[in-house]
């Protein structure tokens, strides 16, 4: 006796949900009269429901007519329905039609409480106004108005999550029968208004609406409505959005991070020239302007030489400048805390002119640094000397960076030397830098 009532209570449990996850039909949800073809929604409401769900046309008896639509979000909880009509069909009018939900690949299911009525033409005097003859059974549905000309939002989109203080991006079918501005609700789960906005173009899209930070309570939920005003008969066109929550944003934080840059070097020069057009100038040997600098390096400043050669007397003097370029686009826009360009002296060649020291203002081992655009203040970044070959010296470059960094033209840095002119002949200072080794610090959020 005591194992066949332990049976029966363990055959009872089994028909007894684990969950409570439920689907109600709301609409249509009978006593109804729907025109054939009329948009009409299908709403329901569905708690802990996380399968597809699919909606079938019935007969009051039971019997299958055709499927409406499947493979839908439960959470969505409504559908435009072009009443009668079914997957390879359309019913015939008569007064017993009901609406199933049902959940995919689970028993769940629910269907309208008594049969609505599918009807060809217009409706019957007696139920001219719909809103006052649908019974409410188990929630209030969409006013007679909003019936005929629904609005099909399309974002938000059901159990999404979007973020406060980000604007939210809101979509409808703009195409719903007649132009009219756009009235934008916001609702709490329960239905009651928190916001509106209006006018809105009837564009299709709208994102100037920003949730703000006091709907995003934990578990709150929240719809969109919108609705328009048909101008010629005062109809009503109205849809809502399924249900989604409002996040606080990330908290965001404040790191450093540093990237390092090789520049991209190139040397520019000037020439000038003069003889004096005799036939032993043609044929004069002119000393070479130092050696052309490698890839990593630039050359700057100046190499002036004169000479006799037969019945020739030759001028020559060349001036050096170079240029240095960074690839900085991944920083455009952020706080810039430091910039350090790091260079070195790779060779140094100088010659005084004749008949004065070494130390004459020719051979002046000092370097200009300009930034290569003319909207920087002041134009010159920096300047630096470096006295021995191999020396390094550390640049601080950080107002040119963030000069860049402000979306500014990046034309690089230009280095060249005081002396723009040589007073001297035989005059040599040239100087060969190179590594040209960028590190960048600046603010990140995380």
């Amino acid at each position: 006796m005591q194992k066949s009532l332990t049976m029966l209570i363990l055959a009872i449990l089994a028909y007894i949900p684990l969950w409570s996850a439920s689907l109600t039909v709301v609409h249509p949800n009978g006593d109804e009269e729907l025109l054939l073809g009329m948009a009409a929604p299908i709403t329901w409401k569905a708690d802990g429901v996380n399968q597809k769900i699919k909606l079938l046309l019935v007969r009051s008896g039971g019997a299958i007519v055709g499927t409406i639509a499947s493979d839908l979000d439960a959470g969505s909880q409504s559908y435009v329905w072009s009443a009668g009509h079914y997957q390879g069909g359309i019913a015939a009018a008569g007064s017993n039609y009901k609406v199933r939900i049902k959940a995919i690949g689970d028993t769940l299911q629910d269907e309208s409480d008594t049969a609505f009525t599918l009807f060809a033409g217009s409706p019957s005097p007696q139920l001219g106004d719909l809103a006052h003859t649908i019974k409410l059974n188990k929630k209030p549905i969409l006013q007679n108005a909003e019936l005929f000309s629904p609005i099909i939002i399309t974002s938000p989109q059901a159990n999404n999550v979007y973020t406060a203080g980000k604007p939210m991006p809101i979509s409808w079918n703009k195409d719903f029968g007649f132009t009219s501005a756009i009235r934008m609700y916001l609702l709490d789960d329960q239905g009651a208004e928190l916001e509106q906005k209006y006018p809105l173009a009837n564009s299709g899209s709208y994102d100037g609406w920003t949730p703000d930070l006091k709907y995003t309570w934990p578990g709150r939920k929240f719809r969109i409505k919108l609705e328009a005003v048909n101008p010629v008969n005062h109809n009503v066109s109205s849809g809502q959005s399924g249900l989604f929550s409002i996040a606080p944003p990330p908290v965001l934080k404040k790191v450093t991070r540093t990237i390092a840059r090789n520049g991209t070097t190139a040397t520019t020069q000037t020439r000038q020239y003069q003889d004096e057009g005799t036939a032993d100038c043609l044929s004069a040997s002119h000393p070479l302007p130092g050696r052309v600098p490698g890839a990593p390096e630039i050359k700057v400043g100046h190499h002036v030489a004169s000479g006799r050669h037969g019945e020739c007397d030759w001028y020559e003097a060349y001036y050096f400048q170079g240029c240095v370029t960074f690839d900085l686009d991944e920083i455009k826009g952020k706080e810039i805390i430091e910039a350090k360009l790091l260079v070195s002296l790779t060779e140094f060649l100088e010659q005084g002119p004749q008949g004065t020291l070494a130390t004459n203002e020719e051979c002046d081992s000092n370097c200009d640094v300009y930034v290569k655009d003319s909207d920087f203040p002041g134009g010159l970044l920096t300047s630096f000397s470096i006295f021995s070959v191999a020396g390094k010296k550390s640049l601080d470059v950080t107002r040119a960076v963030q000069h860049w960094a402000g979306n500014n033209p990046n034309q690089g840095l230009l280095f060249r030397a005081r002396l723009d002119h040589s007073n001297y002949s035989e005059s040599i200072c040239l100087k060969y830098y190179g590594t040209m080794f960028l590190t960048v610090k600046y603010i990140d959020y995380e």
